[in-house]
């Protein structure tokens, strides 16, 4: 049974700083040391986890999260649990199987907001799931969740990226929603994800790019599925050797590039989200029921349940936002009536 410490402002937390847990927690014998992150109005801090005295498996495993009451909105500003680093990557991870589940996560530097990256070590089991992730500089940032892949070794269980929502912040930059990178052989598995202007890309996707040590003729095979990345540089920037590709959105037309069914593109966006600030579905938005069902998971970025339609929902949202209903009228359906 996981050993679970809170972390946060109030008094009584057991952690001030997810750093301070941290290094706790990798001195212990056993990798199963979940960090509980509350939204007591403090910063908790940038963390690297690595280097634990025990490596962690896909029963026993470190996991930093939210309760639900605890997280964010979904919007580009408000509350939640939040880490935030000054100029530098936020979350960096060098173990298999972490979790990062729920936390709004702010980038206000030219770093990146969650890495798995670094000392060459397999990613098998990774989980990045259900968090808020903003740009909040004007150097750009660069990778908002960047999955890299140097061990010569195989991933037998691909790291996987889900129900995140990106805000870009629309500055000249290097800013990514999504990537996936590998000097060897890699894979990676990105589902219902939602990212909103980002200068370069929403994904990216590259192998063999020459950062030492780079093995040639290195191969990335990525799943893409029930994501929307829409008004960025390049929606999606593909660069890989094999992709499973489904029921991907878009605003140009690159969410059909490497094939598959059930994409939608040339989308106008601010017919999808509530507004820029605000990626949540409007009533009426194509997302609605367009996307294909994910047998490894099945709640959205809030936990609700998938889906709440005919169909799961494309991005990290399942449902809509009603709109205010006016004095005398009703919603029946998408339409109002009077």
């Amino acid at each position: 049974m996981a050993t679970v410490k809170t972390i946060g402002g109030a008094v009584g937390r057991d952690f001030s700083t997810t750093q301070g847990w941290e290094d706790w927690a990798g001195a212990q014998l056993t990798s199963d040391q979940w960090g509980e992150c509350y939204d007591d109005g403090t910063n908790l801090g940038a963390v690297l986890i690595g280097y634990w005295t025990t490596w962690p498996t896909v029963g026993a495993y470190p996991r930093l999260y939210t309760p639900l009451s605890e997280r964010h909105n979904g919007k580009k500003t408000g509350g939640g649990a939040y880490l935030q680093a000054v100029g530098d990557v936020v979350f960096v991870f060098r173990l298999a199987y972490v979790r990062i589940e729920g936390l709004r996560i702010r980038m206000t530097g030219a770093g990146n907001g969650v890495s798995m990256a670094g000392d060459y070590v397999p990613f098998d089991g990774a989980i990045v799931a259900d968090n808020c992730i903003t740009y909040d500089s004007v150097l750009g940032g660069n990778y908002g969740v960047y999955v890299e892949q140097y061990d010569a070794g195989t991933v037998t269980t691909p790291p996987v990226v889900r129900n995140n929502i990106i805000y870009g912040n629309g500055y000249l930059g290097s800013a990514v929603g999504v990537a996936a990178y590998t000097a060897t052989d890699g894979n990676a598995e990105f589902y219902n994800n939602t990212a909103y202007g980002c200068v370069t890309a929403g994904l990216y996707t590259f192998a063999d790019a020459g950062f030492p040590p780079f093995v040639p003729g290195s191969t990335m095979t990525v799943t893409v599925k029930n994501n929307e990345f829409l008004n960025c540089g390049t929606d999606y920037l593909w660069d890989v050797d094999a992709a499973t590709s489904s029921n991907n959105m878009s605003s140009d037309g690159t969410a059909d590039d490497q094939g598959g069914s059930g994409h939608i593109v040339s989308v106008t966006a601010s017919k999808q989200f509530m507004a820029v600030d605000d990626l949540r579905h409007r009533m009426g938005s194509q997302c609605l029921d367009a996307g294909t069902t994910i047998a490894s998971f099945s709640t959205d970025c809030f936990g609700t349940a998938r889906p709440l339609g005919s169909a799961w929902d494309m991005g990290a949202f399942e449902g809509a936002v009603r709109p205010p209903i006016p004095p005398g009228g009703v919603i029946v359906g998408s339409m109002m009536q009077y």
